[in-house]
């Protein structure tokens, strides 16, 4: 009888190792309260008579949920420092990545001037903005900088419901970012790393595809699709091959590893010893896994090759699932904050599904068509299993699924290994000009092609569903409920189903009665941007936008991403009274006063609670301002000058009374009981 935790002794443990991380992040319980949890079980062991089999299945994932708390709890944690302007010396962690407006890497500090010697908590991790700088896209990790500047904690996001960038660094350990401009840095030295290494020779490789290949498109597709490089992916490409179902194509992978395998094979046939011939193909697996950064998807995949390598040489059978819990344990115990990152996520779900349809025996082939049947079966069943093992997870974060996946990864994923074949081999060839052009000419041709199909796909109609947002309760349920229907097929329990029916229909339960709640809400956001005031009124499904034009589509996409997370779809025109002084708005609960200019302005009188927005050049006297308005809250726009920002801290410090300022507090959110959306 198959014994799935038996057969596979390295998956428990690993479950148990990625449970004790989520616990401590959950909670950030200290390592005290969990050694009772571990004496407990120890305890039930020693005193139950169990088999041996009992007690090390029950004790060892005991040991590993322990061990995960406490690796996870030596991540960096936020310690203040000192906002100060310094001097430092700074050494460079990270490829510099080039953006709109700067150029961005990583790096750390090793020592700064005011002390004079190392910091005593260790280098600390920090985020560097060159700013107009074209010296700042040569650098590389490993080169040493003194720079003067100033350490600037990174702000959480200023509108509700986005993307929490400082949130995503924190999960790298790094707090602190700090804006260079070019005379505020110099080269010191440098240090030969291995990161530097592999990215001087990933970046010859770069050179070679510029060097063949003439259009832009073509060398942006081949770079992502080999060597992992996806600066030159104009936000169109990326489009068109999410919209096709195969933007993992783009993304180095275990797909792409698993290519190579085959290729490193067939092109070492020629050494006859396999623990020789393993050793290197070993060897050179982990040499790709640097040349692309080494993500987590791309250590995945080797880890498991790997495994697979090591035991095809000493003549041991191999299990799959003990070969993806060996790259789980392997990946979170060099950095646990892997287990928080999406690629992650992605990708052992992704071959989760794919090793839960490998079992399935297909007919005996007797000719030809008998192969292209089986081959055809075995490829949908694939495609489908790793689709529907990621599209929960990649709807919670990317809040959108493409319709038409199958047939973008039935026409276009056979495309990628011949694609790799060439694109390797034009590195290969690359000083033997009549055999190169041959290559180029052949790979600008499988690239054109891969393009036109994708292009077609994606202009296909509803291509893409967009705008779908599921909570992670229902994500979860539904993979419980995923999970309940493998367990049917495979060993015929029933069980599974029930629970994740139970989990699911809870789910719906909650987001329904969260739906109905939302039909019930009132409030008021004011956004934190910067030199603009943007704010929002919002009843049930309705929202009234009052403030500055948004010439910005980054600040025009993050407010209409909150709209959408509190499904405020309807919006209506703006119904303020416009005075000299600025505009009045009166709701059934509350009154909206924008104050924008300076004078000692007469307000029109109101019993009703008023929240006033200072925004633009607004001062006047503040003590009959406040005896005349029934205040309930005083918030300083992001448009407030800097002149009106500083008299009215000083005069509302002086009566003690609180402001809220969003450059400084971020967004002011108030609920309101009652709002009618009406004027008076």
């Amino acid at each position: 009888m198959y014994h799935f935790w038996r057969q596979n002794p390295l998956f428990r443990p690993a479950l148990a190792f990625a449970l004790g991380i989520i616990l401590y992040d959950l909670r950030g319980w200290e390592i005290s309260w969990m050694l009772p949890l571990l004496l407990l079980v120890c305890g039930q062991f020693v005193w139950q008579r169990f088999d041996a089999w009992k007690r090390v299945s029950g004790l060892i994932p005991a040991i590993f949920l322990l061990s995960g708390a406490l690796i996870h709890s030596w991540q960096p944690v936020w310690e203040k420092k000192e906002e100060v302007e310094n001097r430092y010396l700074l050494e460079i962690s990270s490829e510099p990545v080039e953006k709109e407006n700067s150029t961005q890497c990583e790096g750390r500090i090793l020592f700064y001037d005011s002390v004079g010697k190392a910091m005593k908590s260790g280098p600390v991790k920090l985020k560097l903005l060159f700013r107009d700088d074209s010296l700042a896209t040569e650098l590389l990790p490993g080169d040493r900088i003194l720079v003067s500047g100033k350490l600037k904690k990174i702000s959480p996001p200023s509108i509700p419901n986005t993307f929490n960038y400082a949130k995503y660094m924190e999960r790298k350990g790094i707090f602190y970012q700090m804006g260079l401009s070019p005379p505020d840095w110099t080269h010191y030295d440098q240090r030969t790393t291995l990161l530097r290494l592999a990215i001087q020779w990933r970046n010859k490789a770069l050179n070679t595809y510029d060097k063949w290949l003439h259009d832009t498109e073509n060398k942006a597709i081949i770079k992502a699709l080999i060597c992992g490089y996806t600066q030159e992916l104009v936000p169109d490409i990326r489009e068109v091959y999410v919209k096709s179902g195969t933007m993992h194509m783009l993304s180095v992978s275990g797909m792409h590893v698993g290519i190579l395998l085959i290729i490193l094979g067939r092109t070492l046939f020629w050494l006859r010893n396999p623990l020789t011939k393993n050793l290197v193909r070993i060897l050179l697996l982990w040499a790709y896994a640097l040349l692309t950064g080494l993500s987590p998807s791309v250590m995945r995949a080797v880890s498991m090759c790997t495994l697979y390598l090591i035991g095809e040489s000493i003549h041991k059978k191999h299990s799959s699932w003990n070969a993806v819990a060996f790259a789980m344990l392997i990946l979170l115990a060099w950095d646990t904050q892997f287990l928080f990152n999406a690629g992650f996520q992605l990708s052992f779900l992704a071959l989760s599904g794919i090793l839960l349809v490998s079992g399935i025996n297909a007919p005996p082939a007797m000719n030809w068509k008998d192969k292209a049947k089986n081959w055809f079966r075995s490829y949908l069943a694939i495609s489908l299993a790793a689709q529907l093992a990621t599209s929960p997870i990649a709807i919670y974060y990317f809040h959108q699924f493409p319709l038409y996946f199958l047939i973008g990864n039935l026409l276009l994923v056979p495309l990628a290994a011949p694609m790799m074949y060439v694109g390797l081999l034009l590195l290969l060839l690359d000083q033997i000009p009549v055999l190169s052009d041959c290559c180029a000419g052949l790979l600008e041709l499988l690239l054109r092609l891969c393009q036109l199909i994708a292009g077609e796909i994606a202009e296909l109609p509803g291509a893409s569903l967009g705008n779908i947002y599921w909570d992670l309760p229902f994500v979860l349920a539904l993979y419980a409920l995923i999970l309940g229907f493998v367990l049917k097929i495979k060993i015929q329990q029933s069980r599974g189903i029930f629970f994740g029916l139970v989990l699911l229909c809870g789910a719906v339960s909650a987001s329904i009665f969260h739906e109905v709640n939302r039909k019930k809400q009132n409030g008021i956001i004011v956004y934190a941007l910067y030199g603009k005031h943007a704010c929002d009124l919002y009843s049930g499904d309705q929202v009234m936008y009052m403030g500055d034009s948004l010439d910005d589509a980054m600040n025009a996409y993050s407010i209409q991403a909150f709209r959408n997370a509190k499904g405020l779809e309807q919006i209506i025109p703006s119904r303020e009274t416009l005075y000299p002084w600025g505009a009045c708005l009166l709701t059934d609960s509350l009154r909206i006063l924008r104050f924008r200019n300076k004078g000692d302005w007469k307000l029109p009188a109101s019993q009703v609670p008023t929240l006033l927005i200072l925004e633009k050049d607004a001062e006047c006297t503040v003590a009959p301002l406040l005896d005349s308005v029934n205040f309930c809250n005083i918030v300083l726009a992001g448009n407030l000058s800097w002149k009106s920002r500083t008299y009215w801290l000083k005069q509302t410090k002086i009566r003690n009374i609180a402001v809220h300022d969003v450059r400084v507090d971020g967004p002011f959110q108030k609920e309101l009981w009652k709002n009618s959306f009406g004027t008076k």
